[in-house]
Formats: structure tokens, C-alpha cells, sequence
């Protein structure tokens, strides 16, 4: 656990020496340090860490940007324990807040999850609620989240992933 805080920490630092925000704001395509490009789309993969499972799943997203700051769309993320697995379905909005280096977002959403045994299957509705960092590299996005879901099969999950936006 303390190498996936360290890694986040990293990912972040990594973010603010790279690249200056002059240099993106005045790129070519206009893209942003946090902001997305409006009516664009991010498709991200990931992975995830469940504290329930204590193990490492993969995190798909795809995000519709209907402002600079605004973006919502479905993810999925696969965990497989060793006697579980579990398949988490969310519909997710974030608004961004700029800061020098990284933009902060709160997670909020919708959510469905399937937890599946050899003799047992499970499924729930409920909430998810969390926060991310992330930082754009042009079209690409390094990023950070951690999410709680409350339902009947509660979990907490720390992601780290890759997006790719789409400039329409």
C-alpha cells in the first residue's frame, strides 16, 4: 500500500517538471495542464487496487467533455481475488479545479457491482463517491483517483491510469 501513495506522489511531481503551462495553452491543439478541449471525448484504462479483494483489477473509462471543466461517462473496472470476482459498473461526473500543477476532481456517481464465488453471486446498487488528481501531457492524461462505493458490497478502490482525449 505504501507503494501505490508513493507512486501517486511521483505520478504528480512527474506532472509539474515535464512540461510548463505556457507551453500546452500555447500548443497547436490548445490543450490544457487539467482542462479538456469542450465536446471531446477520453478514453482511459487503468489499474485498481480493491482493499476488500487486497488485490490489483484493470479500469476501463470513456468520459464525454461537455465543458473545460465538466466531463461525466460509464467505467468498468475487473478485480479478480482469489476466491471472488468482482465486476464494478459506474456512471461518473467530475468538475475540475485548476491548480499550478495537476487538476483536483471530486468523483461522484451511480453504481452497480456483481461479486461473483464458485457457490455465491451478489449484486448491488449504490453510490460512488471519491476524489483524482491528473495531469494532460497534449492528448494524453496521467491520473490518480481514489473511490469509495456504498452499497451492499461496499469497497474502496485507489486507480491509477493512461487517457487519451479526442479532439472533435
Amino acid at each position: 500500500m505504501k507503494h501505490l501513495f508513493i507512486l501517486i506522489l511521483a505520478t504528480i511531481s512527474f506532472g509539474g517538471f515535464t512540461q510548463e503551462k505556457s507551453d500546452i495553452e500555447n500548443s497547436e491543439t490548445n490543450f490544457h495542464h487539467c482542462y479538456y478541449p469542450e465536446n471531446s471525448v477520453t478514453i482511459g484504462v487503468g489499474s485498481t487496487y480493491s482493499f476488500k479483494l487486497n488485490t490489483v483489477g484493470v479500469n476501463t473509462r470513456v468520459y464525454y467533455n461537455v465543458g473545460e471543466k465538466w466531463c461525466f461517462g460509464p467505467e468498468f473496472s475487473y478485480v479478480e481475488g482469489s476466491e471472488e470476482t468482482l465486476y464494478d459498473m459506474s456512471f461518473i461526473g467530475h468538475y475540475i479545479i485548476e491548480t499550478p500543477l495537476v487538476g483536483i476532481y471530486p468523483v461522484v456517481g451511480g453504481n452497480y457491482s456483481i461479486e461473483k464465488s464458485e457457490d455465491n453471486s451478489i449484486s448491488a446498487f449504490g453510490i460512488v463517491f471519491g476524489g483524482g488528481v491528473h495531469r494532460n501531457f497534449k492528448n494524453f492524461t496521467v491520473f490518480g483517483e481514489y473511490t469509495h462505493i456504498q452499497s451492499q458490497l461496499q469497497d474502496d478502490f485507489v486507480s491509477l491510469g493512461l487517457m487519451f482525449t479526442v479532439d472533435k
